[in-house]
């Protein structure tokens, strides 16, 4: 079994990605982490999210472009 926890800040994305999972008979759990975090740990996922949009993040497709760089 593999585990993912993904943070979706968006009714829409979180939507889509829920429409995904039901066609491909995935099951999941939700949580409503928003009340649960501290100020630091949103304050690191908002500079995360910031750094993406920014282009400051490397996008790797697989494996061998992280080992061969």
């Amino acid at each position: 079994m593999t585990q993912v926890v993904l943070n979706i800040n968006s009714k829409k994305k979180w939507n889509a990605l829920k429409t995904v999972l039901d066609a491909m008979d995935i099951e999941y759990l939700t949580q409503d982490t928003k009340e649960k975090m501290s100020e630091k740990e949103l304050e690191l996922l908002q500079q995360a999210e910031n750094d993406k949009e920014n282009g400051r993040v490397t996008i790797y497709t697989n494996h061998r472009e992280i080992l061969g760089r």
